[in-house]
């Protein structure tokens, strides 16, 4: 049955007698509270809300008929379901996602309850909203520490929030992000977030500190190349990036040896077809190449065939 508003007075008191009779089965009050949803009054809806906790089938009833009639009294029994962390833990990703699109006021209310849940899968599905837009430097602070989660499912939805967060965030966001990006290199906390490697060596190069980028790329690839099969598809970008940046540098070293290291690394590799700023550096500013690169980008193959052909453009 929909949950859909109506108006038959003795229906709803009906199905109001039967949620307050001892000892109605949770099947039942499930089947109540779904019917006092489609007949009753608004506040009638809205009293469902104060029905008092420990039936988690009928809980999510309420949620559903709350959501539909009553959304700003949704966002009240959603957050108590999240501090009260009521069962089952379906109950509260469906409370962390109806909070999640109620705006940022709601969802910044939500969030800190929903990453300390004991349930990974509630936090698994916080860490997604984290990448919501608006975009904002905050989700990255809370995003960065996850990475480093005993669980695995964890550890990768934090750096998938993280690499969404860091490529699309802009302004002065974007400058409070990369900040504790810096942060967290200093601390050594990249370790199981290479990614922030490259992207902080792109920054340092179009700063043109080129020492300093360099640094990060060795790094960055050393940590990328060491990351499981199922995080190298969305990886391939900063990886082959930070290949033919190397490459480009000891083209222009002179090192032929290590030319052809890097370069046929980046000819090996399954997503070769990549597109690359590459020769120019790339930040990842505002989920989009540099200007200098929009328009003009070639895949990571082509650049990488060049550079052993000696006909690619030095930086």
């Amino acid at each position: 049955m929909d949950v859909k508003e109506g108006g038959d007075a003795a229906l709803s008191r009906f199905w109001q007698e039967l949620l307050r009779t001892p000892g109605t089965q949770p099947r039942l009050q499930a089947m109540a509270v779904m019917g006092l949803g489609a007949t009753g009054t608004e506040e009638e809806v809205r009293a469902l809300a104060r029905l008092p906790a420990g039936v988690p089938e009928r809980d999510e009833k309420v949620l559903q008929a709350l959501r539909q009639r009553v959304p700003a009294e949704a966002e009240a029994f959603s957050l108590r379901v999240l501090e009260e962390r009521r069962e089952p833990e379906l109950l509260r990703v469906r409370a962390m996602d109806f909070l999640g699109s109620r705006g940022e006021a709601v969802a910044e209310r939500a969030l800190p309850l929903a990453l300390r849940d004991p349930s990974v899968r509630v936090r698994e599905y916080a860490l997604g909203v984290l990448a919501q837009p608006p975009l904002r430097a905050k989700a990255v602070e809370r995003a960065l520490p996850f990475c480093q989660d005993g669980e695995e499912r964890l550890r990768e939805r934090a750096a998938e929030s993280l690499r969404r967060l860091l490529r699309g965030v802009e302004g002065p966001e974007r400058e409070q992000a990369l900040a504790l990006l810096r942060g967290a290199k200093t601390r050594g906390q990249l370790k199981d977030f290479p990614e922030g490697y490259v992207i902080l060596a792109g920054v340092a190069d179009l700063e043109k500190k080129r020492a300093e980028a360099l640094a990060l790329y060795r790094e960055g690839v050393k940590g990328l190349e060491a990351l499981p099969k199922e995080r190298k598809w969305p990886t391939a970008d900063l990886r082959l990036e930070a290949k033919l940046q190397l490459a480009f540098e000891a083209k222009a070293q002179g090192k032929a040896a290590e030319l052809k290291k890097w370069a046929e690394e980046v000819l090996g590799d399954e997503h070769k077809q990549t597109f690359v700023c590459a020769p120019k550096p790339n930040a990842y500013a505002g989920g989009q190449p540099p200007d200098d690169c929009r328009g003009g980008q070639f895949t990571a193959e082509h650049v990488a065939r060049q550079l052993l052909k000696g006909g690619t453009a030095a930086r």
